[in-house]
């Protein structure tokens, strides 16, 4: 509920005596900063280009002065959005205020705002009033949670304030309303935004048990649509790096997205919660960066408008993909790195110089078969070689005894022989440079020996090496694909050549590819990731996960999706059962409901396409927040589908919201449909393509598979009875009715 007007008023104190703080801290660090700058000039001419320690120590300090600064003027007009009063036992009640970060009072050397990833700042986002207990650095504290109140503060004024008890009012099954969260619902009203925003102020208690979660091991969410996966995934980045700072660091961390327009639509929530240098990159451009390469490739999305539009071969287009991405198409990569494995195993000899076995093929063929098996093919090979290396001395020593003796024997021979003569001593010498001439051939030849004959597998070209597993007769016999129906391998390889043709490599091969490579050359540990986060990751097939797998260094990820909109069923997952059985060795599955995007009309309506799905869950379950019923317009001609489009429009705007999307199933229809708006319609449109870098538009035409994880203020739906009672058509219109934050209109046209 609203807090009176007498704590409004101390409320009101509070906030400016905050503000002065941070002023006053802002003017602290701006002098401070003035000094160093004049201190590092003065170092930078004495170290005269050198390296300097404290010039280095000087300029570190420099920069996070600086930071400080950015983030405190940021900070000003809303330095907090929470409170909670808690009363440690035995101790007496506190109040902290929570923002989005934290913030020190220099003089007295206490912190006056405490970052919301602090550890006593769960109690915000969990915490019940009554007894609590929240995990600090130093154990469990326990004591009392006596009040949480939420601040709206708009310009560095409190517009409002809420006392709150952390209940999620939800519409009952039964349609009896209660009353809901009104910080909540304040939130949800703002308008969308070109780029998705941090909520710290708005996390939910299922949320922040997600964002706080462990680090050691993959975390496989299943998200109802609107629920905030994809938002909680990356603040969950951010909490990570703040608890494990010392540890962890931006570079260690990689964000894989469905596609480059989508790496744009949140590419501004990590920088407004202080995090920098993550890797964010679309799963194609992952395999690229593995193989090392760049090539044009067919991503999934051209494929998958293929399939919308009607592909002659859509059939064959889909089980190759299928295969390609499949469990069964892994095993059989893996049958092909055992057939190059045995392959080099069986080209194995000893290593002999100067007529001396240095190494026997035995020893040779057990570590690497055996005792190094864990390894890369050519990650043995290397270790191998070091190895070796590692043992000259001893290796050699031993060498030279035998060389020794041989010597010795033949010198004996020769002293009984031959009585003393000079003959006899040139003879002497002649042994004795032979054996000191072998002895420095050894020390010579050593190194070279070793590498000529530990050869790492020299992959020229892996696309190559790859094709050869479905062309080689002998390999494809050996690794089990010629067991694929005929048909299927025809297409494969027919589309191989017509790809060839137009240098253009399958998306799917290019996954192949870098899982192959992977296991061939292994991934050095500088180039591995210690936490990886999977965005929309039912669109993405086992090989996939199996591929990006290989570059994590602790099996640490955060897996985020929903099963109902896996409109690339023929190659994603379909049962989060896959990743827990056969790719994670351990995982834990959560599953977010509650839906906090859309209405409880839009969220009623997708729902009914939902249950066609039959999956083994519950649909989305909305917060209680109402407007208008979906609409259904029927329409007659093109003019009169634009009149009602700007009529739209016009009431949105009118509204204070300002994103409209006009969503067609295929990009064929959204063309058209583009094409009449942008010369009839009052407003400006832009057609979203295939592998658009950014989304900075207000208004837009946009294909249904390109709306994922994206949301508008007002969804307009061409011919919705274009979508078929099937699967795909299932999933994919799911998709299309859940992205919408307040308006949905339903248009049918008669071309």
């Amino acid at each position: 509920m609203a807090i009176t007007l007498n704590e409004l008023t101390y409320e009101v104190k509070v906030l400016k005596e905050k503000k002065d703080l941070i002023n006053n801290e802002i003017n602290i660090k701006i002098k401070k900063n003035e000094e160093l700058e004049l201190k590092i000039s003065s170092l930078k001419k004495d170290a005269k280009g050198k390296y300097n320690e404290e010039l280095d120590t000087m300029e570190k300090l420099y920069n996070v002065t600086s930071s400080s600064i950015v983030n405190y003027k940021e900070a000003i007009d809303k330095p907090y959005f929470g409170r909670v009063d808690f009363r440690e036992r035995k101790k007496d009640c506190e109040s902290f205020y929570i923002g989005k970060i934290g913030i020190m009072d220099s003089v007295e050397a206490e912190e006056v705002v405490v970052d919301w990833r602090a550890p006593i700042a769960d109690l915000y986002y969990s915490g019940i009033i009554g007894d609590v207990s929240y995990e600090a650095p130093d154990g469990w504290i326990d004591g009392e949670l006596k009040a949480k109140r939420k601040f709206i503060i708009e310009n560095g004024e409190i517009r409002d304030a809420f006392d709150e008890g952390n209940e999620l009012i939800i519409k009952g099954s039964n349609g009896d309303e209660n009353l809901i969260d009104e910080f909540l619902k304040i939130n949800l009203e703002e308008s969308s935004s070109t780029k998705l925003k941090e909520v710290v102020a708005t996390i939910q208690k299922e949320q922040n048990d997600i964002i706080r979660a462990p680090l050691n091991s993959a975390l496989i969410i299943q998200g109802s649509a609107g629920s905030g996966k994809t938002t909680v995934a990356l603040h969950r980045l951010a909490y990570l790096l703040y608890k494990y700072r010392r540890n962890l660091c931006g570079n260690d961390i990689l964000v894989v997205a469905p596609n480059k327009m989508f790496l744009d639509y949140i590419s501004n929530i990590l920088p407004s919660l202080g995090v920098d240098k993550v890797k964010q990159y679309t799963m194609e451009q992952v395999a690229l960066n593995i193989l090392k390469m760049k090539t044009k490739y067919i991503s999934k999305e051209e494929k998958l408008s293929e399939f919308i539009n009607e592909n002659e071969d859509k059939d064959l287009l889909i089980e190759a993909s299928r295969f390609k991405g499949s469990i069964e198409f892994r095993d059989i990569l893996d049958n092909y790195i055992e057939f190059l494995e045995k392959r080099e195993y069986e080209n194995i000899y000893d290593i002999k110089c100067e007529g001396f076995v240095l190494f026997k093929a035995t020893e040779i063929r057990k570590l690497y078969g055996e005792d190094m098996k864990n390894l890369s093919l050519n990650r043995r090979k290397e270790e191998i070689r070091k190895y070796f290396l590692k043992k000259k001395k001893i290796v050699l020593s031993q060498v030279f005894e035998k060389l020794d003796m041989f010597y010795d024997l033949r010198v004996k021979k020769i002293k009984r022989d031959f009585e003393d003569s000079e003959d006899r001593r040139q003879m002497l010498t002649l042994v004795y440079n032979e054996r000191d001439e072998k002895k420095a051939s050894l020390l010579n030849k050593y190194k070279s020996i070793i590498e000529e004959n530990i050869k790492v597998y020299n992959v020229k070209n892996i696309y190559d090496v790859y094709k050869e597993m479905f062309f080689n007769e002998e390999i494809a016999e050996k690794v089990q694909i010629n067991k694929i129906p005929s048909e299927l391998l025809d297409y494969i390889k027919e589309s191989f050549n017509i790809n060839d043709n137009q240098k253009v490599i399958d998306g799917d091969d290019i996954i192949a590819m870098a899982y192959l490579i992977s296991k061939i050359n292994g991934i050095d540990d500088k180039n591995k990731f210690r936490h990886i986060v999977i965005d929309e990751a039912q669109d993405y097939s086992p090989l996939a996960f199996s591929m990006i797998k290989e570059i994590c260094s602790m099996e640490s990820f955060t897996v985020v999706g929903d099963l109902a909109q896996g409109i690339y069923f023929f190659k994603g997952i379909t049962d989060w059962n896959v990743l827990k059985e056969k790719i994670f060795d351990e995982s834990e599955f959560i599953y977010l409901k509650q839906s906090y995007r859309s209405t409880v009309e839009i969220i009623d309506y997708a729902n009914k396409i939902f249950r066609r799905q039959n999956l083994d869950f519950e649909p989305s379950r909305a917060v209680l927040r109402h407007g208008k019923e979906v609409k259904h317009i029927d329409v007659e001609t093109q003019k009169e589908m634009t009149m009602k489009i700007d009529d739209i429009c016009e009431d949105v705007l009118s509204n204070g919201k300002r994103i409209v999307a006009v969503i067609c199933k295929s990009s064929d229809e959204c063309k058209k449909v583009y094409s009449y708006l942008r010369r009839n319609s009052n407003y400006s449109w832009t057609l979203v393509k295939d592998r658009m870098d950014d989304f900075e538009f207000n208004f837009m035409v946009i294909p249904s598979y390109m709306t994922k994880g994206l949301e508008f203020d007002c969804s307009i739906v061409i011919n919705e009875n274009s979508y078929e009672d099937n699967i795909f058509d299932n999933k994919l219109l799911y998709v299309v009715l859940t992205r919408a934050l307040h308006f949905q209109y339903i248009i049918n046209i008669k071309y």
